[in-house]
């Protein structure tokens, strides 16, 4: 028996989030054979017609079932961009929404003397130091790294209940070169 090709797999797996309902069931499909490549999506096109070995397509099929089971995709794949940032996402940690970047975005604008490369060292009017933020409920830090990474004068503190979710959002801190983030445990209400 001859081993099915990376695009029949590809194929196949669509065709079944498409019946089980699953939203842009070729992205998924794509998405998922990419991780398990282990390449570019050049390469996996290039790829497209040659036989799956045996360990790939165990893999890849673990994968597609577990997306049958509406696990999310950013789970299975490890990471999810946010802010043009690569950030670690697993089942410890909630996965950014899109309208969150909103609120960085936001934050950003309310403080455009601190944005990257400014040495503005803007203070609040009391003179007491420089500008914190504080994200309660880091889980992925991906709020406090993308502030990070854009008011490198603001101070940055992240919080959160889990230390789990707080070794996920130190990974996305390090990953990124914002190392300055103040990380503690704790409950947001203390």
């Amino acid at each position: 028996m001859t081993a099915p090709t990376y695009d029949a797999l590809i194929r196949e797996a669509a065709e079944r989030f498409r019946a089980a309902g699953i939203d842009e069931a070729r992205p998924n499909a794509m998405m998922l054979m990419l991780h398990v490549f282990g390449d570019t999506r050049a390469a996996l096109i290039a790829a497209g017609n040659a036989p799956v070995p045996k360990a790939l397509q165990e893999k890849f099929s673990a994968a597609v079932e577990r997306r049958l089971k509406r696990e999310p995709l950013q789970h299975l794949l490890g990471s999810t961009c946010f802010c043009g940032l690569e950030l670690e996402v697993n089942r410890d940690v909630l996965i950014p929404r899109p309208e969150t970047e909103l609120l960085v975005e936001l934050v950003c604008a309310l403080f455009p003397a601190l944005k990257k490369g400014d040495q503005g060292g803007f203070c609040w009017a009391s003179g007491s130091g420089p500008l914190a933020v504080c994200d309660l409920g880091t889980g992925s830090g991906c709020i406090a790294v993308a502030l990070a990474c854009e008011l490198p004068h603001v101070e940055v503190w992240a919080t959160d209940r889990s230390s789990v979710a707080l070794a996920v959002a130190r990974e996305n801190a390090r990953r990124h070169g914002a190392e300055r983030i103040r990380f503690v445990a704790g409950d947001l209400f203390a």
